[in-house]
């Protein structure tokens, strides 16, 4: 992160609420279309790290009442709470959520055309020009 630095720095030295430092951060994070994508990617783990929070709260319940209902412990609910549950598998989170009377849903998008997709498309555009060339 050591190109970010200087936009930490300023962010420690100006007021989050001025509306200038809000234009400047956009404007900082759209600098790049990585620096977008780290940044997207960064409010989107933070979402749901704390939706099962909210949902948990939500229902009244404690962390030992949903590890309980899911079949895990305590520590796992906590560290699926906190974010530092880096590996816990789907298998595991869908649990823990329906113990809760939540569900998950996964999306998987691609924002660019994958090597095998460009791969098949370019085969694709071989052949043709084979065929007409042989007519």
């Amino acid at each position: 992160m050591g190109s970010d630095a200087p936009l930490f720095k300023a962010m420690r030295s100006t007021k989050a609420t001025s509306p200038s430092f809000e234009a400047w951060l956009d404007d900082e994070i759209n600098k790049t279309p990585e620096r977008r994508a780290a940044v997207e990617a960064l409010v989107a783990e933070m979402e749901v790290e704390q939706q099962p929070v909210a949902l948990r709260e939500a229902q009244g319940l404690t962390q030992q009442q949903v590890a309980e209902r899911a079949g895990v412990s305590q520590a796992l609910v906590g560290r699926l709470e906190s974010g530092r549950g880096r590996n816990i598998g789907l298998h595991t989170l869908v649990k823990t959520v329906m113990a809760m009377g939540g569900r998950v849903r996964v999306t998987i998008e691609v924002d660019k055309p994958t090597r095998a997709v460009a791969l098949s498309k370019a085969r694709t555009r071989a052949r043709k020009v084979l065929k007409s060339k042989k007519k």
